[in-house]
């Protein structure tokens, strides 16, 4: 692994976290740092990583036959819902996405108010399709996940679509093809 990733880790997290870019649109810039953290772990991991461009559907491959082809996707805890917790949510499957899946599994990273990733949800692609559309300002998502830190959940009466989401989004977060890892733990036992 480059100590250089450590680096752009670092100044992708300063500028995201500068006052001065407070209006600057960053789900761009978080969108890339959630990259090179997954990046980061696979290659600690002992993976040979392929970083690819955008246009590709998926951000990472592993192994020179690129087997395993990896569309990261990162949130920050937010309470975007007025839930009156901190959740994290990821937009699986976009409405406005045209093409077929091209990723064998996607990498959900939920970080923390630093910036650093606390925990690592990896669905395979073929699961996404049950997960459920996204609700309110998201309806244009076709599947979404939702997840909470801990034993963090909604304190305010929820909408029976809400309940829903929710419920649908822990029971598929329980199921055996879908892992969930911590920083500390080793992506090895997902891609070997």
């Amino acid at each position: 692994m480059e100590v250089r990733i450590n680096e752009t880790i670092d100044l992708l997290r300063k500028v995201i976290l500068d006052k001065n870019c407070d209006r600057m649109n960053k789900s761009t810039v978080k969108g890339f740092l959630g990259e090179l953290i997954v990046r980061r772990q696979l290659e600690e991991a002992g993976f040979d990583v392929k970083h690819h461009g955008n246009q590709t559907g998926y951000d990472l491959s592993i192994g020179q036959d690129g087997r395993f082809k990896i569309d990261v996707k990162a949130s920050l805890l937010k309470d975007e819902y007025s839930w009156g917790c901190d959740h994290w949510g990821w937009a699986l499957v976009h409405s406005n996405k045209k093409k077929q899946i091209s990723a064998t599994h996607f990498i959900c990273v939920g970080c923390g108010s630093g910036l650093e990733a606390r925990l690592f949800n990896i669905v395979p692609a073929f699961m996404a399709e049950r997960f459920p559309a996204g609700i309110r300002q998201f309806n244009r998502v076709n599947h979404a996940l939702c997840a909470f830190p801990g034993t963090d959940r909604p304190v305010r009466k929820l909408s029976l679509k809400e309940s829903n989401y929710i419920a649908v989004c822990e029971r598929l977060l329980r199921d055996e093809s879908i892992k969930t890892l911590h920083p500390e733990e080793s992506f090895r036992s997902i891609f070997s």
